[in-house]
């Protein structure tokens, strides 16, 4: 429904030398270079800890033993 059918004022129309929006500026790329190195940089982290993690459990004596005992109390549920 158009704003005159309702009887209401129909709306300005936008100055282009003073938009009601500005425009968004493009984001600087040295920025956005620093951003993915360190989201690159937590990354590699995380490999890191899952792997010592990983190793450690594997390297644990009584881990084969729990995990078969997890997996048959999972199975019976």
């Amino acid at each position: 429904m158009s704003r005159k059918a309702a009887g209401e004022e129909p709306l300005p129309e936008e100055d282009p030398l003073n938009p009601i929006f500005k425009p968004i500026p493009e984001p600087s790329r040295l920025d956005s270079f620093l951003i993915t190195n360190q989201i690159a940089n937590y990354c590699n982290q995380i490999n890191g800890y899952v792997t010592d993690l990983k190793d450690w459990l594997i390297s644990y004596p009584a881990m084969p033993y729990l995990l078969q005992e997890s997996l048959t109390i999972i199975c019976h549920l």
